[in-house]
Formats: C-alpha cells, sequence, structure tokens
C-alpha cells in the first residue's frame, strides 16, 4: 500500500516497473566484466528516465521532476567514468562509445520525427472541443453540451470536460494550447471571475486557438473598466506561475469580445439541446429568429407506461439535470419501461404516468407548477434524486413554512384547488426514503453509477404506494393503495373523454420506441 500511495491512482501499475527498475541494478554486480556491467545499468537508467519522462508517475510534481533529475545525473557520471573504470579494454570502451553515439543520434531523430508528425501529417487534435464553464453556474450545462456533441456526427473526436478528462491540474493549460480544435466559453455570469476559465481564455489568446462563445441569460461581458480592474484581482495572481500576467490577462478579455457566439435555447430540452449542438458543429454563428430555443412537442404513447421528470424550470442547473437523467435512463431502463420525459413548466401531467422523478434543488417545492404536479400524482411512486449539495431537506421549521407557503398560493386567483397539509405530509412521504444524488458534474463513471441506482429503484418499486397523512390533516388516515397490475391513477382534473380529444403536449427529453 505504500508503494502504491506515492503513484497517481492512473498509473498505479508502474509500481512493478520501479520493483523491476531496482532489482536489475541490484543484480548488475554480478554480471562478468567491468563494461559489461557499464553499458547494463547505463541501458536501464535511460530506459528508466524515458519512461518517467513520458509517463510523470509520480503523485507530486517534484517528485517526477526529482526522479528526472538524479536519473540524468547518474546517466551522464556513467558516460563521463565509463572509461576511466579499471581493466576496462579500449576496444570494448570505443565500441560502446560508438553506440552511445548512435543512440543519441537515434534519439534526436526520433524526437525530430514526432515533431514533423505533430506539426504537419497528424491529423486533428485528441479534442475536438473543449467546454470551459463556471462549475457553479454551468457544470450540468457542459455535461448534458458535451452529452449531445459526442452524438452528432459531425463529432469524430473527443469532447474535453475537465471532470472526465483532467488527471493534473498543473496541465489544464497545457490540453488547451496543444490538444483542442475550438474552446466553448460557457458565458455564465462569474466565468470570467474564476482564474482558471480567465487562464484558458488568455492560454487560447497567445496560441490562436478558436474560441466560441455560448451566452447564458445572466452574462454581463466585462466594460473596459472592469478589465482595467482584474490588475487588482488577487485571485488572478495566481496565474502568473504558469507564465501568465495581468498585461496578458487583459488583451485576452479584449479579444475575447470579438469572438463569434451562441446564445443558450430559452428552453432547456433534449431536442433544443440537440439542435443547438448542431448549430455548434456546423459553426452556425448567424441570427435565428428561433435562437431562444424551440420547444419539439409530441402527441402523449397510449402505452400506460412513463416516467415523467419533474424540475425547477426556473433553475437552469435543475433542467439541465433532468435532461441529463432523462438521456441515461434509456440506457438502464428495460424496454417495457416506456418513455421518459420532462415535464415543463406550462404542461399537464399526461395520463399513463407510472413513475415520477423529482429532481431536489433548493426552492423547487416552493415553485406552483411542482406543487400542482406532485398533487396530481400523489398516488404514484415519487423518486426523489439530489442535484444540489446544499439542498435543504425537509424539517419541522421547513414543514411550516411549506404549509404557509401553500396557504398563500390556495389564496390566489385563478388557483387550483391546493391542499396545504396535504402537500406537506406528501412531501414527508416522498423523503421517507434515502434520495439518490446525482450530480451531473462528477465524472462519467460516477453518474453512471447512480443514474443505474435510479433506474433500479424504478424497476423495482411499485407504481403506487401506501401513504398516511392523518397526522397533517387531523382526520382519518388517507389511504392509496394500488396493484401493480391496475393501470396508474389518472392525473387530477383528466378526465376519460380527454383520451378522445386533443392530446396534451409535453417537451420530449428522451423518447424509446415501445
Amino acid at each position: 500500500c505504500f508503494l502504491f500511495s506515492r503513484f497517481h491512482l492512473d498509473h498505479y501499475w508502474y509500481v512493478l516497473v520501479f520493483i523491476f527498475r531496482n532489482v536489475l541494478v541490484a543484480l548488475v554486480p554480478i554480471l562478468p566484466g567491468s563494461v559489461v556491467q557499464w553499458s547494463t545499468l547505463t541501458a536501464v537508467m535511460m530506459a528508466s528516465l524515458c519512461a518517467c519522462l513520458y509517463i510523470m508517475p509520480w503523485r507530486t510534481f517534484e517528485a517526477n521532476m526529482l526522479d528526472i533529475f538524479f536519473a540524468a545525473c547518474l546517466i551522464m557520471l556513467l558516460i563521463v567514468g565509463g572509461p576511466f573504470v579499471e581493466n576496462a579494454k579500449a576496444q570494448q570502451s570505443g565500441m560502446f562509445g560508438v553506440f552511445l553515439l548512435c543512440l543519441i543520434c537515434l534519439g534526436g531523430l526520433s524526437i525530430f520525427g514526432f515533431a514533423v508528425y505533430e506539426r504537419f501529417l497528424r491529423r486533428g487534435k485528441p479534442f475536438q472541443f473543449f467546454l470551459c464553464h463556471h462549475k457553479a453556474g454551468a457544470g450540468n450545462l457542459a455535461r448534458l453540451l458535451k452529452m449531445h456533441l459526442l452524438e452528432n456526427l459531425r463529432v469524430h473526436r473527443k469532447v474535453f470536460v475537465d471532470s472526465d478528462d483532467l488527471s493534473d491540474l498543473n496541465e489544464l493549460f497545457s490540453y488547451v494550447r496543444t490538444e483542442v480544435d475550438d474552446l466553448v466559453v460557457l458565458c455564465s455570469r462569474e466565468v470570467l471571475l474564476r482564474p482558471w476559465c480567465v487562464g484558458e481564455v488568455t492560454t487560447a489568446f497567445l496560441n490562436d486557438v478558436n474560441v466560441v462563445k455560448v451566452i447564458l441569460s445572466d452574462f454581463v461581458p466585462p466594460d473596459a473598466a472592469a478589465i482595467e480592474a482584474y490588475g487588482e484581482m488577487n485571485s488572478m495572481f495566481m496565474l502568473a506561475q504558469y507564465g501568465i500576467g495581468t498585461k496578458m490577462i487583459q488583451d485576452a478579455l479584449r479579444w475575447f469580445e470579438s469572438n463569434p457566439l451562441l446564445r443558450v435555447p430559452g428552453v432547456i430540452t433534449n431536442s433544443s439541446m440537440e439542435e443547438f449542438a448542431c448549430r455548434l458543429t456546423r459553426r452556425d454563428f448567424g441570427s435565428h429568429p428561433a435562437i431562444a430555443g424551440t420547444v419539439k412537442a409530441v402527441a402523449i404513447p397510449t402505452s400506460n407506461n412513463c416516467t415523467v421528470i419533474l424540475a425547477d424550470q426556473s433553475n437552469l442547473e435543475a433542467t439541465c439535470t433532468a435532461c441529463v437523467v432523462a438521456k441515461m435512463l434509456l440506457a438502464f431502463l428495460a424496454l417495457d419501461q416506456g418513455v421518459t420525459f420532462v415535464l415543463q413548466q406550462a404542461s399537464q401531467m399526461p395520463l399513463g404516468v407510472k413513475h415520477v422523478v423529482l429532481v431536489c434543488t433548493n426552492g423547487v417545492l416552493q415553485k406552483k407548477n411542482i406543487i400542482e404536479s406532485l398533487l396530481s400524482v400523489s398516488g404514484l411512486h415519487i423518486e426523489p434524486i439530489v442535484s444540489e449539495t446544499a439542498f435543504r431537506f425537509p424539517t419541522p421549521e421547513f414543514c411550516q413554512e411549506l404549509t404557509e407557503h401553500v396557504e398563500m398560493l390556495a389564496l390566489q386567483p385563478d388557483q387550483m384547488d391546493l391542499n396545504a397539509q396535504e402537500f406537506v405530509a406528501l412531501v414527508r412521504e416522498i423523503f421517507k426514503e434515502i434520495a439518490i444524488q446525482v450530480d451531473p458534474q462528477a465524472s462519467e463513471d460516477l453518474l453512471a453509477v447512480a443514474v443505474r441506482r435510479l433506474a433500479s429503484r424504478l424497476r423495482t418499486k411499485p407504481s403506487s404506494r401506501t401513504w398516511s397523512s392523518s397526522s397533517m390533516l387531523g382526520s382519518a388516515s388517507i389511504e392509496v393503495e394500488k396493484q401493480d397490475d391496475e393501470p396508474p391513477p389518472q392525473p387530477r382534473g383528466a378526465s376519460v373523454e380527454n383520451q378522445d380529444g386533443p392530446l396534451p403536449q409535453y417537451t420530449e427529453g428522451s423518447m424509446r420506441e415501445v
């Protein structure tokens, strides 16, 4: 364990190389002849030096530099001192010297050939897009955009997101400098106040990397006075260790304004993000009348087997989480699980709902459309998932505040009947089960594990449940109990006649043919 802990997690196997090198060095004295010993030790140390230079296996940058320095010093000592070894024959020493000279020439030619390949012959860089974003403002949007970019036929290489592709923070700017074609900056409110994001933009400016701005609704571009104030921002001083000075940052920000831009769809759905990804890959930066986003409406499927995802539509990150979960659930739910979609704010709860997934973010339980939707499916299984680490779970104080809030909403005109006590009882029932944390900003593997757990619960949980609200309503308990083979209850306000009339519309998050 003490050996493995010294190396990067991605290079845990290097401990075997390290031990094998030490064994070879220890066996050198038993070889016959001083020239053979000298030659073998030099070859072993050269191989070790090349491996360390290429892999950089040690956990810290300083440890890698120390290993490289001592290996290089030992090799120089062996090369310089080898010919003066006692009992070394002149002919053997001369042959070894010629061998070293040929090795050095071969190494130089290899480096030259590699440089020519990288500069002229290599077809594209490893990453077609690099998504620069502020995690608190657009981290979930970056995940959703990456998923749609990778599905686009024009994207043939990888899309860089730091949570998936970055293993060493010190290498971040190197990726921007040499490994990406286009730097896509998700312009949220504070993206240009984060030193790492500013460093990425500055690196792109210094190295002629293409930049595309994706404008969010809360983004305010810095004016001339704000750019001048960057020289006094202490948070930017840490970029000096990477060779990025204040003058470079200011020049980069002035240049940043001249780059092409796209605006995030006003309505975030999987359909609108698919269209947005197509425009990005086509480099279609012209003005469009539908730049605010389009909502693709589809008819409700006839099968009584739908999974609805509820999220706070006024919260961009919550909406992106719902779209990510909707797409990923299709990979884990069985074919008989029907369709999965995100209910839009102005839409009614459709017929045929079997499961409801609630994306938990702060303030979601105070939204009028969420309250109405949850009450309309109070007899169904509602699965909570936590998308915000600071989410405030229901406490007695919170439930009291929630009761007062719903009662105030019920007093407003043109409102459906809202029973505050019934809703609070439903909220308490929902959170009796431990919620699954689904964080789109985590790595792809961790996100897949969380969604797989969610899919497992949806497969195994009954579509309806039994719950009691006597403690909140002050009357006999309300029992809602259905058999699994019965069709799910209709949403409140729906009637059988509605099935023959115009179907309600909802926005397609993800669709599966049944």
